[in-house]
C-alpha cells in the first residue's frame, strides 16, 4: 500500500519532496498518459481486464529542486504488488512540460 504521508522511496532519488494532491494533477493531459501507461503495464503483467485504479492506490510525489514530479500507481497481479512509476518534467512554476520516463516494478 502506498504511503500517502510519508511518500515512497523511489530508486537512488535522496532529495527532498513533497506529496501533491491529486486534484493538482488530475484534469491535466499529462495524469491520463500516466494513468493509460500504467494501465497499459499492468495488463502486460496479467490484470484482469478492465482495469482501475483508485485514489489509494495513485502517489504523486514533487522534487522542487530536480523540477520533476514522479506519478507512483500500485496494483496487486495474481498477489504480488506492481509499481509503474511516471517520472514528469515541471517548468518554474511547478507545471508539466514533458514525460522523462516510465518503470515498471
Amino acid at each position: 500500500m502506498l504511503d500517502h504521508i510519508n511518500g515512497e522511496k523511489i530508486g537512488s532519488i535522496t532529495e527532498p519532496y513533497l506529496i501533491a494532491p491529486l486534484n493538482k494533477y488530475r484534469k491535466q493531459p499529462v495524469f491520463n498518459e500516466a494513468l493509460n501507461a500504467a494501465k497499459t503495464a499492468f495488463a502486460r503483467a496479467g490484470a484482469i481486464l478492465p482495469i482501475s485504479i483508485p485514489d489509494r492506490c495513485i502517489l504523486i510525489q514533487e522534487y522542487p529542486a530536480s523540477r520533476l514530479a514522479i506519478f507512483i500507481f500500485e496494483r496487486i497481479i495474481a498477489g504480488r504488488e506492481h509499481q509503474v512509476t511516471l517520472t514528469v518534467n515541471l517548468d518554474a512554476e511547478g507545471k508539466p512540460v514533458q514525460k522523462a520516463g516510465i518503470r515498471f516494478n
